[in-house]
């Protein structure tokens, strides 16, 4: 896997990387604003998930956040870089959450960005006449539209490269990604940590089945004039978010 900072940005003062993780259908790129941000302070780096940018296929085509879970573990421990801080968005959320119920003791705080709903409370015939229709000839039609329905509200920039990244993700990343999420549960690992957790969310994708109404002891701020990519249209407000989230984590 690519990884966005060489570890000579790796921190004196003794405090935890950060290890930010991109939507589906996105790149390490997405995070730029946010490694920048950190500089010089902080050691911040991202990877481009299996199967996304640069990085080679999953392990026997499995893009489950338990699977890519494991193998972004294997990158961590090569380059030494646990414990540390996961900052996941979307689909990067559920492979932070997996992440964490791996390997709990190495991870210092998570922040979810925007995460998907537990789709386990959704509407099951929904869900499959989607995934249906991800796998019909339809596939561009049906994944353009769902995307540009996330993108309302982004600046043009931010559509732009969402729109970009995800004509060049292979369409059997983005199902088989898609796929795996109705059996995932985002909800115990979360419910069992003891380390400072967050949800930063756009304001409007709040509900009943978001993350944090499932989660008691999850914490929420909300963006306003944004979109999916909250962390793109806006990087100044998400950024002061993500400061007082690291703040916690240093004095936790």
């Amino acid at each position: 896997m690519w990884v966005e900072r060489a570890l000579r940005m790796a921190d004196s003062t003794g405090r935890a990387p950060v290890l930010f993780l991109h939507s589906l259908a996105g790149t390490a790129a997405q995070w730029q604003a946010q490694i920048r941000h950190l500089m010089p302070e902080r050691m911040g780096l991202g990877v481009d998930l299996p199967g996304h940018g640069v990085s080679d296929s999953a392990e026997a085509g499995d893009y489950a956040p338990a699977a890519v879970a494991s193998e972004i573990w294997s990158i961590i421990d090569a380059l030494e870089l646990a414990p540390l801080v996961l900052v996941g968005h979307s689909y990067g959320a559920a492979v932070a959450i997996a992440l964490l119920a791996e390997r709990p003791r190495d991870v210092e705080g998570i922040l979810l960005v925007d995460p998907g709903t537990d789709l386990r409370l959704e509407p099951p015939d929904e869900i499959e006449a989607f995934l249906g229709s991800l796998t019909s000839e339809s596939y561009q039609e049906v994944i353009t539209s769902h995307y540009g329905a996330a993108l309302a509200g982004s600046s043009k920039s931010t559509r732009g490269s969402v729109l970009e990244t995800l004509s060049e993700t292979p369409r059997e990343v983005v199902v088989g990604a898609l796929s795996s999420l109705p059996g995932f549960d985002p909800v115990n690992p979360l419910l069992g940590f003891q380390g400072p957790a967050l949800a930063v969310i756009a304001e409007q994708h709040d509900g009943p089945a978001a993350l944090h109404r499932v989660v008691p002891n999850l914490p929420v701020r909300a963006l306003t004039g944004v979109s999916h990519w909250l962390h793109m249209d806006d990087p100044e407000a998400f950024n002061a978010l993500l400061d007082e989230f690291l703040k916690r984590v240093d004095e936790a």
